[in-house]
């Protein structure tokens, strides 16, 4: 708040986020901002840009209705690099990931053991079912059993969540 109450030359926030999987994350941060910040935002008519490396359909379209929707008195733009389709979740069937007799198995141990690991989503947080990690981090949309850890029975994570 300091930095923009005392600075008159910026024209405009940019904030990068690496995945919108349900929306929830980048929507509440905009209304965070909106509280916090709105009013001073849409008086200098400071820009505001969204850009996201990559996003699911729905959550995309669950930020833009709301930024739609919402009000905000300060203009924002969403920007997505890459837009993943249903046809990323590894247990939909659009999936190319498993062979049609191969995906009962895998959604049955994926499930199994996702639930020792995140009881409320043991196939990625909204039911995401996705398999992306990024250099420093793995979203909570990714199949629990790929970024997670449990003791009973031991599992240890091939790509630790921070």
């Amino acid at each position: 708040q300091k930095g923009i109450l005392g600075d008159e030359n910026i024209k405009a926030l940019v904030f990068i986020d690496d995945m919108v999987a349900s929306g929830g994350t980048v929507i509440g941060h905009l209304d965070q901002l909106n509280l916090d910040l709105g009013e001073i935002l849409g008086e200098r008519e400071i820009l505001v840009v969204v850009g996201v490396i990559c996003g699911t359909g729905d959550g995309i379209e669950n930020c833009q209705n709301h930024i739609d929707n919402s009000n905000f008195p300060f203009k924002i733009v969403l920007r997505v690099c890459d837009v993943i389709d249903s046809g990323h979740k590894v247990f939909a069937a659009e999936s190319k990931i498993f062979e049609d007799h191969e995906v009962t198995k895998a959604l049955s141990m994926a499930r199994k053991y996702g639930a020792r690991i995140n009881n409320r989503h043991p196939l990625g947080y909204h039911d995401g079912q996705l398999l992306i990690v990024f250099k420093d981090n793995c979203p909570n949309n990714s199949l629990p059993i790929i970024w997670g850890s449990a003791n009973d029975p031991k599992w240890t994570p091939l790509f630790k969540r921070n």
